[in-house]
């Protein structure tokens, strides 16, 4: 603790605030002043217990929730252990909140609130009704799907292809485009014309057809089943279970998206050659 001159100590409180973090002086005139969390990154035991942890990933998402969540977690832990008191605004809505709040439980080994309580129950009823959403997600973006793209369908036989591009992106399409060679019928360009960066390519869900692709929803529907619960238990293993509504909610449309963009990726490559060579500028279609 700091001393003033009369003797008298000086509290530091740290304050959780809708517009970010603040940091003031109990009973003094002062204005708050903006605190950054970059700050602890110049605190060797920030690394020293960082590096101690450790998990075994289970989804896809799993470099993104520590990137993005426990990271952020940790810096709220190493900052709070530099103030007297910590307080917040109740914001139950905002993923930082629950990252705050649950650093704050840690490093001042507070027992769980009422308030708190109220809320992890709450977030347990509303559990399947979210899940039963994310389902709903997936109806609804693969009936999307199929109805744009109605004017695409069988405009390639993939049973002959030994090369397939893929591009999501702008940025994978300029990787790709270098490689790729149209006048090679050997070689498709296959394209996220829905959701991502079409060209004028061959759609990836070119598959889909009124009377054929049900067996695509099917498939769509047991990825997305394992996603979640793959995704649950990353979220439990690094935030513990009441980030388990908050993250699959901001994750609900790409875990619905990404299982049907799986699925008729799959089926392109089940009509592929056996030996057929797979080029792609996107990381996440090699997991």
């Amino acid at each position: 603790m700091v001393k003033k001159a009369a003797g008298s100590e000086i509290m530091k409180i740290l304050k959780f605030k809708g517009n970010g973090l603040f940091e003031c002086i109990a009973g003094a005139d002062s204005p708050e002043t903006a605190v950054l969390t970059d700050r602890v990154y110049i605190n060797e035991s920030f690394f020293n217990e960082l590096n101690n942890y450790s998990f075994s990933a289970q989804s896809d998402y799993a470099n993104e929730f520590f990137l993005y969540f426990y990271l952020r977690y940790f810096e709220y832990l190493e900052l709070i252990k530099g103030y007297d008191s910590v307080r917040s605004d109740f914001l139950p809505w905002k993923v930082d909140w629950y990252l705050f709040e649950l650093a704050r439980k840690r490093a001042q080994s507070h027992c769980i609130s009422v308030t708190g309580l109220a809320l992890i129950a709450f977030h347990v009823l509303l559990l399947p009704i979210l899940v039963f959403f994310i389902f709903a997600m997936v109806f609804l973006l693969y009936f999307y799907s199929l109805v744009h793209c109605r004017n695409c369908l069988g405009r390639k036989d993939f049973t002959t292809k030994t090369n397939l591009y893929l591009t999501r992106t702008h940025s994978a399409y300029d990787k790709m485009r270098g490689f790729y060679d149209p006048s090679d019928y050997l070689s498709v360009m296959v394209t996220d014309d829905v959701f991502g960066f079409g060209a004028g390519y061959t759609s990836i869900y070119s598959p889909l057809r009124w009377l054929i692709s049900p067996k695509i929803l099917f498939q769509s529907l047991l990825v997305t089943s394992k996603d979640i619960y793959l995704v649950s238990r990353d979220i439990w293993s690094m935030l513990g279970g009441g980030g388990i509504f908050i993250l699959l909610g901001m994750y609900s449309i790409r875990l619905a998206q990404k299982a049907i963009y799986q699925s008729c990726l799959e089926t392109i490559l089940a009509q592929c050659q056996k030996d057929a060579v797979v080029y792609s500028g996107n990381k996440e279609d090699t997991e």
